[in-house]
């Protein structure tokens, strides 16, 4: 084998039972903000795999087993690399590799068979049947602000008006409703994977959950920078069939609050992680822009439509 960077990464790279015994080389691929990733060539007969190794303390904000779920159905869905082993006791997945596929980045975003190509996957989970557990937008700002009170975390500005808000938007959408459905809810631009064909396929499952589909189409449009009136009816047009006001104001709500939940995961993941990430930076630059957004007229305008 390749020596790795790591004596534990190596052994546990070892241990994968798909290629005991097998001739093996690894090489670490960069990117991720939670695990490490490995692409993993095995000999005789070839193939080629894409191995991730759970990061330090990921398993304080990762539901494994409904992360499983929804990588493997996904997967099955032609959506998703296909998986081919699970092991959360290890710390170890092995995922088919996307061969041709490259990373998105923010560029992408300007394409608008990108941009419908990943607004068509989400449309498609979106109408199939729930997975076992929810993981609402409202459940995840909690989650990872009990866990920045319990790290005494020094969040910058404070945390009330983000409080303040998520009770805001919370009881709005209560009063409205909502459906819960089975969502990706993750929108890291580096999750997006594109061909030459410009066929799109989505990455790193381990948040999904059930939650409300306009959760995922705002953290889209928050990661793209579209966060715009026209931007957000051009995405319900594709995955509604029609743009809504009272939708658009929904996912406009949801943009600001899932730059919030993610500042605060982030800062969490600055306190606790090790990766050579600058997760306080990131905190700082999601929470501006949570702040940025509720600040706007239009933003105090829209909660009024829910």
């Amino acid at each position: 084998m390749d020596r790795p960077a790591h004596p534990e990464a190596e052994r546990r790279i070892a241990a994968v039972p798909l290629w005991r015994g097998r001739e093996v080389s690894a090489q670490r691929l960069h990117g991720g903000n939670t695990n490490h990733a490995w692409r993993v060539t095995v000999r005789d007969p070839d193939a080629c795999y894409f191995l991730k190794l759970h990061g330090t303390g990921t398993d304080d904000f990762i539901d494994r087993e409904t992360a499983r779920e929804a990588a493997a159905r996904a997967g099955e869905m032609g959506h998703a690399p296909k998986l081919h082993l699970y092991d959360p006791a290890a710390g170890v997945e092995v995922f088919e590799f996307l061969q041709g596929y490259r990373s998105c980045d923010t560029l992408d975003a300007f394409d608008p068979v990108i941009r419908r190509g990943i607004v068509d996957i989400y449309r498609s989970i979106h109408g199939a049947a729930p997975l076992r557990r929810s993981n609402t937008g409202f459940e995840q700002f909690d989650r990872h602000l009990r866990r920045a009170e319990a790290l005494r975390l020094p969040i910058r500005g404070g945390v009330e008006d983000l409080v303040a808000a998520r009770t805001r938007i919370g009881h709005a959408v209560a009063a409205a409703g909502m459906d819960l459905r089975f969502c990706f809810n993750d929108s890291f631009i580096a999750n997006y994977m594109v061909d030459d064909r410009r066929t799109v396929r989505i990455v790193d499952w381990e948040f999904a959950g059930n939650n409300d589909p306009y959760w995922d189409l705002a953290m889209f449009a928050l990661e793209t920078f579209r966060t715009g009136r026209d931007d957000i009816d051009e995405m319900l047009e594709w995955h509604d069939g029609r743009a809504r006001p009272e939708i658009a104001a929904r996912v406009s709500a949801y943009a600001a609050l899932a730059a919030a939940t993610w500042g605060l995961w982030a800062a969490c993941q600055d306190a606790t992680s090790a990766l050579p990430f600058d997760f306080g930076k990131y905190a700082g630059i999601l929470l501006m822009k949570a702040r940025g957004l509720m600040a706007q007229p239009a933003w105090a305008e829209g909660l009024a439509r829910l």
